[in-house]
């Protein structure tokens, strides 16, 4: 069976992500005018909607509800963009 093909919107996906491209493409998004809001997903399968506040080469920092989230990119499986105002 073949993998399906990631949506449009998918900023990271772990598995396909061989060359660690992640921070480059976030340090991209950072640099615009308007907030970045994203949904992401852990490999544990907790879910978290934010917007992002801080990121390095390590991890990605989410402001949700007030409270901020410190999330190591070795344990996101995606990353995909809000399309809704949080």
């Amino acid at each position: 069976m073949l993998r399906p093909s990631p949506p449009p919107t998918l900023i990271y996906d772990h598995g396909a992500d061989k060359e660690a491209l992640l921070p480059g493409r976030l340090e991209s998004r950072w640099r615009e005018v308007a907030p970045l809001n994203v949904i992401v997903r852990l490999k544990d399968g907790t879910t978290r909607l934010g917007r992002i506040c801080y990121f390095d080469t390590s991890r990605l920092t989410l402001a949700e509800h007030g409270q901020l989230h410190d999330l190591m990119y070795r344990d996101i499986a995606h990353i995909v963009m809000a399309t809704v105002s949080l």
